[in-house]
């Protein structure tokens, strides 16, 4: 990717002097990168995420089925399409108090959350939060 630019949609911005990518709205956002002609056995990357208001976690997560439901606040890597592949998920918490608001916390919390993640993310995921009440 060149660094001076960001994919489409994405839009390029600093902090503290470093470059980052961000979405520019609210919903959803999709950025292909195509692997076409090339062969690869693994996909290495760095996602650095930022929590901006009410996150949910694994949202919606009782009826979906594959990685092309809504499932998540956070960001969803899959591969291929028709359908797409699952790789890794980074989900985001509304807290990490446990006792506040279960059902958009992460299940790796002391009491979990009411909400399950979907079975096609197996252990390749993680799931956080950045607000510690």
């Amino acid at each position: 990717m060149n660094l001076a630019k960001c994919p489409e949609p994405l839009e390029r911005f600093a902090v503290n002097g470093r470059w980052y990518c961000r979405r520019t709205g609210a919903g959803c956002t999709s950025v292909h990168f195509s692997a076409v002609g090339k062969n690869y056995t693994a996909v290495c990357g760095m996602v650095e995420g930022y929590q901006y208001g009410s996150m949910d976690g694994f949202v919606y997560s009782t009826v979906s089925r594959t990685p092309d439901d809504l499932y998540v606040e956070g960001i969803s890597i899959t591969h291929g399409s028709s359908p797409r592949r699952h790789l890794w998920t980074y989900a985001v918490g509304l807290n990490a108090n446990p006792d506040r608001n279960p059902a958009s916390q992460c299940p790796c919390t002391v009491l979990g959350t009411s909400r399950t993640q979907p079975t096609f993310l197996g252990n390749d995921y993680y799931c956080d939060s950045g607000t510690a009440i």
